[in-house]
């Protein structure tokens, strides 16, 4: 099952790395737009869609001018907006021009646009407000959790509650990194234990990171991918006789996490939404793990989460 869980984790770093970098609409005047590229190879003529920023394309721009990655486009159909995102056009989505059809009176001409716009660009509807993916805020959900128990018994699972008071920087987009103060509930009830029921339950309060890759920075729904890990100080509420050593609860445990995820931006605040898949006391990080024999706790969970948070 893990395997399953981790291909899934693959798939979707490779979706969202390939649509990591698109053009954007930094600046409009009359029907001129400036262009930061970010990437994106354009020349003189091509045309493209303008999606707005629910991704929606609304408008066809076609290239006049490019000049160390940025560019000055004309809209041809429909309309546009700062921060809306072009992609190719197909064939046919836009009618052909003279460049100087649409040149309003007292517009600049492409070369001062684009050289008096470029020290302006970085921060030019990049990092606004309302798109920022720095926060802080809240998260709750639940996590399902599956252990292995002494080797002549089943794997044993169960539900917990999770919650997370967080906060989140931009490093060097699109990277990131999410700091949070977290608290875990790991139960694990079972019918193989002798006469009784097995039945653990811990409590896991305690700190974390991971790095954070945004994608789509412009628009109101953020996906993301990430990775990095947890520590936490478990408290034993109820143990069972699961065949483990009970010195596995004497101490910190630690987790590498794999996680994924969505932020939906509104003005100033944003909705969070996480699915991570944890891994407990890996050889990596557990000594007890390269024991001959050693059955320490090593459990495996996914967690869900849902919260708010506002932007910074």
């Amino acid at each position: 099952m893990q395997k399953v869980f981790f291909t899934i984790f693959c798939v979707f770093l490779i979706f969202f790395s390939t649509i990591a970098h698109s053009a954007v609409v930094l600046k409009i005047k009359g029907r001129k737009a400036l262009v930061d590229l970010e990437g994106v190879t354009a020349e003189k003529g091509d045309k493209f869609d303008a999606l707005n920023l629910y991704g929606k394309p609304l408008g066809v721009l076609q290239i006049r001018k490019v000049k160390k990655g940025k560019a000055i486009a004309v809209l041809i159909k429909g309309k546009m907006g700062v921060n809306w995102i072009l992609e190719p056009a197909f064939k046919g989505s836009g009618e052909a021009i003279e460049d100087e059809e649409y040149d309003p009176v007292g517009t600049p001409s492409d070369s001062a646009d684009i050289n008096t716009s470029s020290s302006r660009s970085s921060s030019a509807g990049i990092f606004q407000k309302s798109n920022s993916s720095s926060g802080f805020g809240l998260m709750l959900g639940g996590n399902f959790n599956l252990l292995a128990t002494a080797a002549n018994k089943p794997p044993i699972s169960g539900w917990g509650l999770q919650g997370d008071i967080f906060m989140d920087l931009t490093l060097y987009d699109p990277l990131g990194v999410r700091l949070f103060i977290g608290y875990r509930q790991l139960k694990a009830i079972g019918s193989q234990c002798g006469l009784n029921r097995c039945n653990l339950l811990l409590h896991y309060p305690g700190v974390g990171l991971f790095l954070r890759g945004v994608f789509l920075r412009h628009f109101m729904f953020q996906p993301w991918v990430g990775a990095g890990g947890f520590m936490f100080w478990p408290i034993v509420d109820k143990q069972a006789d699961l065949g483990l050593d009970k010195n596995s609860f004497s101490s910190f445990h630690g987790t590498v996490t794999a996680a994924l995820g969505m932020d939906i931006h509104f003005s100033g605040m944003y909705i969070p939404i996480q699915v991570d898949f944890n891994w407990v006391n890996l050889l990596v990080i557990s000594v007890r793990s390269l024991k001959a024999g050693s059955r320490e706790f090593k459990p495996f969970y996914i967690g869900a989460r849902l919260g708010v948070g506002f932007s910074f």
